[in-house]
Parts: structure tokens; sequence; C-alpha cells
């Protein structure tokens, strides 16, 4: 599923739908409160198909109505126990143990040094989630584009997520070094070449750009297909790789585009559902 953008938003006021297609985010990220928000809020998620995320330990009644709860971890231990509660919440609302994932906040210093053994801690575990303002806060350095000061904790978690078959998630400046090769691009695509996969949000804006950012562009759709279509021709013909534009092509280039293919069209279907979805919602 799509993880593009997250929007960060209070549980007991939410402001939805959002002004138009663009802005409308993959999940919503939601802080635990003494209850849940209001039913019609929950039920307006769910009409339009948006994962619902929880910052906090949840009870019984949040349960079945939250795809994964967010667990701010520095340790093994720490999403070990949040699997344990989950266990016992799962139990108690009759619902079929494993149903909750686990996402990782990355804020810390020690939790970016641990990303590896945080993303492999627990079957539940689905992503990484880095937090770019708070490592900045943590490490005590500015967070700037003049010095790619996070260059090491974001190659942690991108590594750690990547290394244990979880995903991702994080928005980082083009710095340093990075500011001249990335050119044109913003945040969004310049994670997205590096291989996050989405980032967490606070504005309708933000989520927009997310979207927009987290997705191959036409150019990048074409030359996936194309190296897809001249692997299927080698392949009829009994060869393992070929040559594309000057350069060999082997599975692991038919593998990199497969899913860069597949991302494009998750999000092309993911906008013509929600394009249905808006009048209703409003």
């Amino acid at each position: 599923m799509l993880l593009r953008s997250i929007l960060r938003a209070p549980g007991a006021a939410f402001d939805w739908p959002p002004p138009d297609v663009e802005s409308w985010p993959d999940a919503v990220l939601l802080e635990a409160a003494e209850t849940p928000p209001p039913r019609e809020v929950l039920d307006a998620l769910a009409l339009g198909h948006v994962e619902v995320m929880l910052l906090g330990q949840p009870d019984a009644g949040w349960l079945g109505r939250v795809t994964s709860v967010v667990v701010p971890a520095e340790s093994v231990a720490d999403i070990e126990r949040a699997a344990t509660r989950l266990d016992a919440a799962e139990r108690e609302a009759g619902l079929g143990a494993g149903r909750t994932r686990i996402d990782v906040l990355v804020g810390t210093a020690r939790s970016s040094l641990r990303a590896r053994e945080l993303a492999a801690a627990h079957p539940r575990v689905r992503a990484l989630m880095a937090d770019p303002p708070a490592l900045a806060e943590s490490l005590q350095v500015a967070h700037t584009t003049e010095v790619d000061a996070l260059s090491f904790p974001r190659g942690e978690v991108l590594l750690g997520a990547l290394t244990a078959g979880r995903t991702p998630i994080g928005r980082f400046e083009p710095a340093g070094h990075h500011r001249g090769t990335a050119g044109a691009r913003s945040a969004e695509q310049f994670s997205f070449a590096l291989g996050f996969r989405g980032a967490l949000c606070d504005t309708w804006d933000e989520v927009r750009t997310a979207n927009a950012g987290y997705v191959p562009d036409e150019e990048q759709r074409a030359r996936c297909r194309r190296i897809i279509e001249a692997m299927e021709q080698a392949t009829a013909q009994g060869l393992g790789a070929i040559s594309l534009d000057g350069r060999m092509i082997d599975l692991p280039f038919v593998a990199m585009a497969e899913g860069m293919v597949a991302i494009a069209e998750a999000a092309d279907a993911r906008a013509e559902l929600v394009a249905g979805l808006l009048p209703r919602a409003r």
C-alpha cells in the first residue's frame, strides 16, 4: 500500500476532507487520547480509503479501526513491549493476532544508530519513519541545506529498513554536495531517488508535494517500461541480459523497473479512486 503522505493530525479535532484530490493523504497519523475521535471522522477516513495510524498505546476501542501503531523506539525492548500490549489489546477486542502493524518512529540519535535492529525487531514492524527535524534536534545540529548533517542517520534508516524488508519513510532536503547534484529536484523527489517511499506531513500543501514527489516521473516510467520490454525480448531469445542505450541490463535492473512501474500504477489508481470520492466526501 502507498504511504507517500502521512498527515499528522490531532485525534479530537480533524478537518476533513482535504481541499482537493492532490491533497488527499495516503494515511493519517492520530494521537491516542482517552477516547477515539468521533465515529464520523473514522468513518470518513475509511470511506476515503485512508489508513489510520495511531501514535500512542491503543485500547481495544481503537483496534479494528487503525492499521498501525507508531512507536518512538530506541531499543528492541521498546518494540517488544509495544507488540506485547498489542497482543493483549487484540485478544480483548476479539481480533486476530498480528492484525495491527508497528511503524517505528526514528527521531533520536540512539534510534537512528539502532535502525537496523529496530527494523528487524518484530514481525509486526512495517516501516521505519524518520523525523528529520527531531533528528537534527537530538544531534544538536542545525537543520540546514548548507551541511548534510543528517547524512549518516538518513543512511542508517534507509539501509535498516531495506535490509529487513521494511518501508523507509522520510523527507530530506538536498544538502551539502547534494545541492548541486540534485538539481531542481524537490526534497520529496530527492528522497524518493535515495529510496524513501513517503514522508510525515503537517499541512495539505506538504501532502500535495509528497503525493507528487514519491512517484516516478513520466521519463522514469517510460524508461522502466523500456527496460522491462527489453528483458522480455532477451528472455524470449534465451538471454539473461541485454544492452539498452549503451548499458547492460540484467535481472536487478528489471526488478527495480518493475517496482517503479508498480508504484506508478498504484498512484494512478489511487488518484482515480479519490477523484470519484471527493464530491461524496464533501
